[in-house]
């Protein structure tokens, strides 16, 4: 079965290298044209360029789908089946009739709920036990075309968005090979959406950051962690900018790259491999540099932290307590420590007039 992939981020390498893995035929990945990236503003290809260029897969990467010309181009590859995975771009109707089985859709969310462009961040920031991945046929309406099929799993509470972020692509993998064997096969089932969608999971936004201070310990921890991706959240502490560093998602991160490295070492050998190479073992060492300097101030914190006396209470959820580390301060919530880069002094903190206060 002829397959046209479409997709951008690191969520959807998991859902192509699946389909290569699975020994599809797959023609051509469409992705989004190369941006400039960091201060020196160099042109740099999405992740699914990346690892398409790796497997020999051609790519395009127009400026838009509604170009007549790339509707044609499409067309002459006759896919069977084209797979969209966080793809960034809306496909207009003459695209969607293409594929003579269908366009299908790995979206990280239960649907119809947290139908839009950020559901792992709401699924998190809503407090949510559960989320998980559909496999939807795509339709004129984002996000509202019929169910193939879909697969659940549990949001720990300790789990960021980014860790989140992680395995569901690794689940949206999983979901998507069964769905294309179904096709394939003739077997796939087809449900319409039912129920309340909800509101819409928009993108995060910058004015959207800022903790809300008199909500719960938990609704604190869930905004935290819901708006985090990578090993850090910008948040606000006396109308400072602050920022919070995680151990277990830095060491995850250098788990990841190195198993990266580890696949384009196996590659034949190309200019492409030896520059991919080298980048991936600077942000190893960037990274492992990263985690020593978290490891060294979660051991400050650890030696600081003030335990409740024996025989005392531990404090109510409303109220926090706070550890000097220079430079900077720790908050703990609920047992959830965060390390705030702000010169702010002492030993406690408590809500007074919707605002928190360290005393």
């Amino acid at each position: 079965m002829r397959v046209v992939f479409m997709g951008a981020p690191a969520f959807a390498v998991s859902v192509l290298r699946r389909l290569v893995e699975d020994h599809w035929d797959v023609a051509a990945v469409y992705t989004q044209p190369d941006k400039p990236k960091n201060r020196g503003m160099k042109l740099t290809p999405t992740p699914v360029k990346e690892y398409a260029v790796t497997q020999g897969i051609p790519v395009y990467q127009p400026a838009s789908c509604r170009d007549e010309a790339v509707l044609e181009e499409l067309r002459a590859m006759e896919p069977d089946v084209i797979v969209v995975a966080a793809y960034g771009k809306l496909l207009p109707q003459a695209l969607l009739d293409i594929p003579r089985t269908a366009i299908i859709n790995v979206h990280s969310s239960l649907l119809p709920q947290y139908r839009g462009a950020a559901p792992i961040n709401w699924a998190i920031l809503n407090g949510d036990e559960e989320t998980g991945v559909t496999i939807q046929y795509m339709a004129a309406e984002l996000d509202a075309g019929d169910i193939l099929l879909a697969k659940k799993t549990a949001i720990d509470p300790r789990e960021d968005a980014g860790q989140l972020y992680t395995r569901l692509s690794e689940l949206g993998a999983e979901a998507l090979s069964e769905a294309v064997t179904a096709l394939a096969n003739g077997t796939a089932s087809r449900t319409p959406q039912t129920g309340d969608p909800g509101p819409y999971a928009a993108m995060l936004t910058k004015e959207m950051s800022p903790v809300d201070w008199t909500r719960s310990a938990r609704e604190i921890n869930a905004n935290i962690v819901g708006s985090r991706v990578g090993n850090r959240t910008d948040v606000m502490l006396g109308g400072q900018p602050c920022e919070d560093y995680d151990v277990d998602t830095l060491t995850r991160e250098i788990k990841e790259l190195e198993q990266t490295l580890t696949q384009t070492e196996r590659q034949p050998d190309s200019p492409a491999k030896n520059g991919r190479i080298g980048k991936l073992r600077m942000q190893i060492l960037v990274t492992k540099s990263k985690l020593d300097q978290s490891r060294k101030e979660r051991d400050q914190i650890a030696q600081q932290a003030q335990e409740v006396p024996e025989g005392e209470e531990a404090p109510p959820p409303r109220r926090m307590r706070c550890t000097t580390v220079h430079p900077g301060v720790v908050l703990s919530i609920d047992g959830v420590t965060y390390h705030f880069r702000d010169q702010v002094s002492p030993c406690s903190a408590t809500l007074s007039d919707g605002e928190i206060r360290l005393i």
